[in-house]
């Protein structure tokens, strides 16, 4: 076959597509695979030889295919290639989603840490992956952030949360995820710290010069509403009478400290943990005919104080007058035990802290990964803290480990170092849920790998199929297919002009 058919072409002194057989042979197909594949795939696929050349009779190239496609699968099993691995940082979403999983808590922390950047439109490729004194810096800051929400802190100072409405989503309308009977407005998940007193506000719209949207030209003013877990917990109405006069005789500079103080709440007792809070708007389902109402519709145009009254901004500010902390989802995940006296405090937190790093660091630990996150128990303690406190600052000190933050696979002790080796179950269950899921391996997995049985071809299967029917695969979907067809540029990029295209929204992106 190599003599009749290809080696005419494929020589060391014609050397077409700097390709020679003259030194290759059948009986040495495993020392140059790659180069074997090759020629197979233009085998299989009809394009060599060339048409205008003499061609093999097709039993002579369905032999051929055949003897040297098992000689390259027999030299492929006989020694697998192993490939090499490098340290993997978590990225912004892998880190989002491992908290999510670790303490049960949905927190947005996308704008606490810098963008990974990415390389052919990925943002998970180990190499692209690096990590800078800021970096570092942020970790840190976050760490302390989540182990708050995690825990609850009751000696957290007076802080102020924003949610941004973007300007180009339509508010005319019920939103999804917002309650029935409301118009426009957002809904957040918001983790409070303790067990207190917080304040919730709403911003309008602010046009180039003329003012807030919605103030101006209305028979009927509209009803703002913050609901907290369905209830509402403050309302008022803004768009009267009043507001209109004001911005017309006194122009926004003014009226905007009165509006802004109506969309205020007075003090509001909440406890500890997420709830799901809506700034919105009563929908008014039937309107008066016979008066003149200028553009009741959510228009984009920048310079129309009329309107619809839209929200721009939900702000919670708090806590104030701090009581305790009560049990959250997010305790009850960290506290494995309860220490009933005194004595009792240092062997619970080892046992919660001990749990809590198996997780984190998706591995068993030893005493040598357990002594720095004691430390910070003890000198939490030292201070004066209670066992809240000093549990606090171990998962804070957990969040910036190396161990967590970082995807190591580490060399076999049993061979020589740079051989190939079989990963271990541990990373084996981290490569299969940061695929499947972008987060960390679950307890399930963790047990399996604890066993030794993760890499057993059932077990291995029965996990595949139970991790792919979990909510949690969606991320493959929106991480993997996001980047590869680029579709986030929609909403950076997919921006047309407000002024020529004013009816082309967010809800529409």
């Amino acid at each position: 076959m190599l003599h009749q058919y290809c080696s005419d072409c494929h020589n060391n002194a014609d050397f077409t597509a700097e390709l020679s057989f003259d030194q290759r042979r059948p009986d040495n197909v495993h020392t140059d695979p790659g180069v074997w594949e090759k020629v197979l795939h233009k085998l299989t696929i009809g394009a060599m030889p060339p048409n205008d050349q003499p061609q093999p009779p097709a039993e002579m190239r369905t032999a051929f295919v055949d003897a040297l496609e098992s000689t390259l699968d027999a030299a492929a099993a006989a020694k697998p290639y192993a490939g090499t691995t490098t340290v993997h940082r978590l990225n912004r979403a892998e880190y989002a989603n491992a908290v999510r999983d670790l303490f049960g808590i949905e927190a947005n922390l996308t704008d606490l840490l810098p963008s990974d950047g990415g390389d052919f439109g990925f943002d998970n490729i180990a190499d692209v992956l690096r990590t800078s004194p800021l970096l570092l810096e942020r970790y840190l800051t976050v760490g302390l952030h989540v182990a708050d929400m995690a825990v609850g802190n009751a000696d957290a100072v007076v802080g102020s949360s924003s949610y941004r409405v973007p300007f180009d989503i339509t508010q005319d309308y019920h939103l999804e995820g917002l309650p029935i009977g409301t118009r426009g407005g957002l809904v957040v998940h918001h983790n409070f710290p303790a067990d207190g007193e917080y304040v919730f506000s709403g911003r309008l719209v602010r046009g180039v010069e003329e003012g807030y949207h919605g103030l101006e030209g209305h028979d009927r003013p509209d009803e703002f509403l913050v609901i907290v877990d369905g209830q509402t917990v403050y309302s008022s109405e803004v768009g009267t009478k009043e507001d209109h006069e004001l911005s017309v005789a006194e122009g926004i500079n003014v009226a905007a400290f009165a509006i802004d103080a109506k969309m205020t709440s007075p003090h509001i007792r909440v406890t500890a943990g997420p709830h799901e809070v809506a700034f919105t708007w009563t929908e008014q389902t039937a309107r008066e005919q016979n008066a003149w109402e200028p553009g009741l519709r959510a228009t984009q145009e920048i310079h129309n104080p009329s309107g619809m009254p839209r929200l721009e901004d939900g702000i919670i500010e708090g806590p104030y007058n701090v009581t305790g902390i009560s049990e959250t989802p997010s305790r009850d995940k960290i506290f494995i035990c309860r220490p009933a006296v005194a004595e009792e405090e240092q062997a619970c937190a080892e046992k919660i802290v001990s749990a809590l790093a198996k997780r984190a660091y998706r591995r068993p630990v030893d005493k040598g990964d357990l002594a720095p996150l004691m430390a910070f128990y003890d000198a939490a303690r030292a201070k004066g803290g209670d066992f809240d406190a000093g549990i606090h600052d171990a998962v804070a000190r957990t969040l910036v480990s190396p161990w967590f933050l970082f995807r190591t696979e580490t060399d076999s002790p049993d061979v020589p170092a740079g051989s190939d080796h079989r990963i271990n179950d541990f990373e084996l269950a981290s490569r299969l849920s940061f695929f499947l899921w972008s987060s960390t391996p679950d307890d399930e997995l963790l047990d399996l790998a604890d066993k030794g049985r993760l890499h057993d071809p059932g077990v291995l299967e029965a996990q595949v199929r139970r991790m792919v029917a979990d909510k949690r695969s969606d991320a493959l979907v929106e991480n993997f297919v996001g980047q590869w067809l680029q579709l986030r540029n929609l909403e950076s990029r997919a921006r047309p002009d407000l002024l020529m295209f004013p009816d082309f929204d967010g809800n529409l992106r």
